[in-house]
Order: structure tokens, then sequence, then C-alpha cells
């Protein structure tokens, strides 16, 4: 039987795609409320990412609104003020970005009927060939949260050099699993001369004593609604994981 967080999960990944559908606050004053959102923009919240929704709630009772982001952290959302100030966050500013992209991508792959596979070009820059993977996922993600620099155009980051290129950006190294945090990019199943992860996703957290993860590493993957909830060796042993920092 479900128990209750993992249903309350479930809940609160359907919530955030359906609630409070056509909030938008172009054209209009915003109250002196709390606003959970992904991502708050001057003109207003309204969301760059189309049919994702930005607004799921605005009041004035903080601990309610505070709840309600604390349910939807693995997807990216915080608390702002009608000036857009950070008012609260289940994660880092930055954590928070890095989930919201992840849930974005691995929507839009799923919607639009990616298959897994070697990508010609940076899905991140294009991707008409609707191909995907473990890695490609991780370097769109990090793409569309500004970590552009190095990424190659042809093919994207693969396994075999995203951690090199983890460390040309100055991500911190994070050897032990215990040190984890969400939005870190996680690496497993190490090669045979152990210099690379065979397979990488992003970490999301938490909940009921499995980790949550966003993970493109099968068309079953690809296809399925985001984040997943499993143990952290289901697909191979830990080997190593680079959190990412701007500059």
């Amino acid at each position: 039987m479900m128990n209750i967080r993992r249903f309350a999960l479930l809940a609160s990944m359907v919530l955030a795609l359906v609630l409070s559908a056509g909030v938008d606050a172009k054209g209009r004053k915003l109250k002196d409320q709390y606003y959970v959102c992904l991502k708050f923009d001057k003109d207003g919240l309204a969301e760059r990412y189309g049919e994702l929704q930005n607004v799921i709630y605005e009041g004035r009772d903080l601990k309610k609104a505070k709840v309600i982001c604390s349910l939807q952290g693995m997807l990216g959302y915080r608390i702002c003020d009608k000036d857009g100030n950070l008012v609260y966050s289940p994660c880092t500013e930055l954590q928070s970005d890095l989930l919201r992209e992840a849930k974005w991508v691995t929507d839009y792959v799923r919607v639009n009927h990616f298959t897994y596979g070697d990508a010609p070009n940076n899905p991140a820059i294009e991707h008409e060939a609707k191909l995907v993977s473990c890695d490609r996922l991780c370097g769109w993600v990090l793409y569309r949260a500004g970590f552009t620099e190095g990424q190659p155009e042809s093919h994207g980051l693969v396994v075999s050099n995203i951690f090199r290129w983890a460390e040309s950006q100055g991500f911190e190294r994070i050897e032990n699993l215990e040190d984890l945090q969400p939005g870190d990019i996680v690496g497993v199943r190490p090669s045979k001369d152990g210099t690379f992860p065979q397979h990488v996703f992003i970490y999301a957290g938490q909940s009921s004593g499995d980790d949550l993860r966003y993970d493109c590493g099968t068309d079953k993957r690809i296809q399925s609604f985001q984040p997943s909830a499993e143990k952290m060796n289901t697909s191979g042993k830990f080997m190593v994981a680079y959190r990412p920092v701007r500059k």
C-alpha cells in the first residue's frame, strides 16, 4: 500500500502541474502576499516555459506557503514576495534552479516522445533528433541553469567527459553519499579503468527512505513522470558526484 509520504509526493507533483492554472501576474498589480512559484520575473509571475504553471499558492499565510513549498522542493519551488525577493526555499537558490530545470527538461522529453540514444548535437542547443540520455539530460539542465561555458555543440556532454568539464567549471567534488545535496550530478558504475562513471543523474533529495532523481538513462525513464524515488544503488555503485557552483 502506498504510504502517506509517497502519496503526498505524488499528489504534490500533480498539484505542481494543475493547481492555479492560468495564474499570471502580467498586467495586474501584485498583492502584498506570498507566492509559491518556480521563478519570479520583474514583469510579474509569468512562467517562461509555456504550459507549466508557475504559481501554485498565493496568500498571506506564510506557514501554509512553507508547507506547500516544502512538498514541492524536488520540483524547484520557492516563496517570493510581491517584489520578487526570495522569502523561503527548501534548498539554495541555485539548487532550486537546477531542480526546476530538471523537471522542465524531463517533462519536455516525455511529452515530445524523445527516445534514448546518442544525440548528434548538444540537445540543449538543438534537439531535432529527439534523442536524450543520462549525460545529455545533465548537460541540458546545466545549460538551462546558466552553465553554458565549455559545453560542446556536437554531441554535448557525455559520461566520459562530463566530470572533467565539471572540474573545469569549479564544481565541488563530493565523495561521500551522506554529503549529497539536491542538484548534485551523481556518477555511478565506474568504468573498468575507474576514470569515469558509466551512468549519471541529478539528485533531487530524499523521500521515505528513497533517493529522488532525475534520470534519462533508459526509454522507460524518459517516458516516466519524474523525479523517481528509488535506492541510490539501483543503477550501480556510487562513484563520485559534483555540485554546481556559480562563479
